[in-house]
C-alpha cells in the first residue's frame, strides 16, 4: 500500500471530519444499538478515523488499528485516549495498533471477533478484486457493520474557473486508478463498486456526500493540492509541461489573491446485516 507522509494526514484530519456525514453516523449507532463495540480499522495511518468515530459512537469500544507504515504506526502507538472520553459515554474506550499490510497480509486481518469494520479515505486506492474479497470475508464473518469514510468520487469544481480544469481532473482520475499497492485501482469507481460488491453478499447499503469544500481561508491545503494535481498532470502527460505550468500559477494566483474556492467529492459508504 503506498505511504502517505504525516504531514499530509495532519494537513487533512479536519477537513476530514467536518465533511464526514453525521446522519451516517448516527444510523451506525442504532445498528451498535448499545452493544460492545468491536472494531477494526484498515489502514489506519495516524490514528484519524479513530478520532472522529469514537466520541461518536457508544461505549465500550475496543478498537484493532492495522496499519504497516512504521513511521505512522509509531505514532499510533503514542494515542491518548483519554482525549476521546466525551460527555456521551463514560465506558472505555481501549485501541491496540498492529502492524499490518492489508493486502500482503489480507487472509490475516481478524475479522470473526469484531462487530464493525471501517476504514478512511481507502476504498478508491484498493483494486476491484481486493474489495470483492473484503466484502465476503464481512459476510463470511457476519460482522454487524462496515463503515467506510471519504471515498473520493471524482467530482472536483474550482471557482474561478480555469480553461484547463476539465483536463487536470481527467489526469488525476487516471492516476487514481492506478496501482496503489493492490492492483489496478477502482479510483472513482470505489463508491458504486463498492455498494454492489456489499449487496450481493446480503448487506443494506447506505451512501452519503462527504465533500472536501475549500474556502479562500484554507489556502494551505489548497495550494498542496495544487501542487500535487499540476506534478500528476505531468505525469499523465508528459509534454505537457507548459499546460501544467500555466494552470498551476493561475490556481496558486488565486489561493494567495483570497478568490479560490474548490469542492472535491467524497461519499460516506456504511453497509449492514439486518
Amino acid at each position: 500500500m503506498n505511504a502517505f507522509s504525516a504531514d499530509w494526514l495532519s494537513l487533512r484530519e479536519p477537513y476530514d471530519h467536518q465533511s464526514r456525514d453525521i446522519a451516517t453516523v448516527e444510523r451506525l449507532v442504532k445498528i451498535i444499538n448499545g452493544r460492545e463495540t468491536r472494531i477494526v480499522d484498515l489502514g489506519s495511518g495516524t490514528g484519524s478515523n479513530l478520532r472522529f468515530l469514537a466520541p461518536l459512537l457508544p461505549g465500550p469500544q475496543r478498537w484493532t488499528l492495522l496499519e504497516q507504515d512504521e513511521r505512522l504506526l509509531a505514532l499510533l502507538h503514542q494515542l491518548d485516549l483519554r482525549t476521546l472520553q466525551t460527555h456521551r459515554h463514560e465506558a472505555p474506550i481501549d485501541a491496540t495498533a498492529q502492524a499490518m499490510d492489508i493486502q500482503a497480509d489480507f487472509e490475516r486481518i481478524c475479522l470473526h471477533t469484531h462487530t464493525v469494520v471501517t476504514a478512511s479515505a481507502l476504498l478508491d486506492l484498493v483494486s476491484a478484486s481486493w474489495l470483492d474479497r473484503l466484502a465476503t470475508r464481512c459476510a463470511d464473518a457476519e460482522v454487524r457493520a462496515a463503515y467506510f469514510g471519504l471515498t473520493f468520487d471524482g467530482r472536483m469544481q474550482w471557482t474561478p474557473a480555469h480553461r484547463a480544469d476539465a483536463e487536470v481532473r481527467r489526469a488525476i482520475h487516471t492516476h487514481q486508478q492506478q496501482d496503489k499497492g493492490f492492483g489496478a485501482a477502482l479510483g472513482t469507481a470505489a463508491s458504486h463498486h463498492a455498494r454492489d460488491a456489499f449487496a450481493a453478499r446480503g448487506f443494506l447499503t447506505h451512501s452519503a456526500s462527504a465533500d472536501w469544500v475549500f474556502q479562500p481561508r484554507d489556502s494551505h491545503i489548497q495550494s498542496t493540492l495544487i501542487a500535487d494535481w499540476a506534478d500528476v498532470f505531468e505525469e499523465i502527460h508528459p509534454n505537457s509541461r507548459l499546460r501544467a505550468d500555466e494552470w498551476r500559477h493561475y490556481r496558486l494566483a488565486q489561493v494567495a489573491a483570497n478568490r479560490s474556492h474548490l469542492t472535491v467529492g467524497h461519499r460516506d459508504l456504511l453497509f449492514w446485516l439486518a
